[in-house]
């Protein structure tokens, strides 16, 4: 006996509905109170503070080898002890630097109060007392990620920090692959520039003080 046309057995034939993936998608909440610290743990990790860092390190190393260069006939190795010193400084200026910085991303967005984050198909929305902003996808720049945060960057410069313990770790996986997923890459800041422009000085650097072996002393 055939089945009737209203049997289960038509059901074989009939093609699956499609499930478009971004349909699919469901949002990541997350909700945290930030601290210093969230900012102070990713500031070290920002392009534009390494290669800032990079370019004040090899000046204090270069400038006074290169004096010492210029009058070691007269002074011996002591232009060389100035060395540690500036580099001692430098890094007291730079950790100085991260703390203010710190204490002014997180006075200037109370996140203290409580910062509320929602990705979504169109985009990142983050609301906090005061505030309440929503990036599309497209718009935000670059990503990285630290041990304890991500950070989103909408330009070169400007960046939004997220805790990881803003989010289940279920969600922490997912936002991982939102991000690898729409979020371009591009250099991180501008190391061609500072590249270029720092190699450019140190060949500077290296033809005075070949001109001054030659032409300086006898």
């Amino acid at each position: 006996m055939s089945p009737g046309p209203n049997s289960d057995a038509s059901d074989e034939t009939r093609p699956a509905p499609s499930v478009d993936a971004h349909q699919a998608f469901q949002a990541i909440r997350g909700h945290t109170a930030l601290r210093e610290s969230d900012f102070t743990a990713v500031w070290f990790k920002l392009p534009q503070v390494r290669n800032s860092a990079a370019y004040l390190g090899g000046s204090a190393l270069l400038v006074p080898l290169v004096y010492w260069q210029s009058v070691r006939g007269n002074a011996g190795p002591m232009p060389l002890l100035a060395i540690p010193i500036v580099f001692a400084a430098l890094g007291y200026g730079l950790r100085q630097g991260r703390k203010r910085w710190a204490a002014a991303a997180l006075t200037s967005s109370r996140g203290n109060e409580g910062v509320e984050y929602l990705f979504d198909e169109q985009g990142f929305h983050v609301k906090a007392p005061g505030r309440e902003a929503r990036i599309a996808w497209d718009v935000l720049y670059r990503h990285l990620e630290t041990e304890t945060a991500f950070v989103l960057f909408t330009t070169p410069q400007i960046v939004t920090v997220l805790p990881k313990r803003a989010f289940a770790e279920v969600d922490q996986e997912r936002l991982r692959s939102e991000f690898a997923r729409r979020i371009p890459v591009h250099p991180a800041g501008n190391m061609r520039a500072f590249a270029k422009t720092f190699g450019t000085w140190l060949l500077l650097v290296l033809a005075f003080l070949v001109l001054w072996q030659l032409f300086g002393q006898k």
